[in-house]
């Protein structure tokens, strides 16, 4: 897990677009926009951790939701990076107002903190059959 900064260690990665540490997305963002998700597209982060991900998704142009279990992790983002979480994403099936709505679900680092990946399978109903699904397990670097 990541630990998240203080006040003033979070400002100062914010300054610095998050540069040089370990929650950089620049390569993430680069990632999904040579696969076809460009800015403005609608990103499902599922496992967003304290939110840096979500945070630089959102300032590079993407309409970010996000879903994080821990509930300290989770109230970090939503107070401190303007996160804007869904609270039961299992809940998105056929009928509610997200399902399918996404036009790309994003998961970096979570499934191996996940009880059962096959859980997984259920949030996967709020991206369209023709969007992408973009997962990065135990990477440092994408290729």
């Amino acid at each position: 897990m990541t630990d998240y900064p203080d006040r003033r260690g979070l400002e100062r990665l914010k300054l610095n677009s998050f540069t040089g540490s370990e929650q950089n997305y620049s390569e993430y963002i680069a990632f999904l926009q040579r696969y076809g998700v460009k800015p403005g597209a609608k990103v499902f982060d599922f496992g967003c951790s304290w939110g840096y991900g979500s945070y630089q998704m959102n300032k590079a142009g993407y309409d970010v939701q996000s879903y994080e279990i821990g509930v300290e992790r989770r109230n970090y983002g939503i107070n401190n990076l303007g996160v804007n979480h869904i609270d039961d994403p299992y809940a998105i099936q056929a009928g509610h107002p997200l399902h399918e709505s996404f036009d790309c679900f994003f998961s970096a680092h979570f499934l191996e903190h996940v009880p059962s990946p096959k859980q997984n399978n259920r949030p996967r109903l709020a991206v369209s059959e023709t969007r992408r699904y973009i997962y990065s397990v135990y990477a440092k670097r994408l290729p």
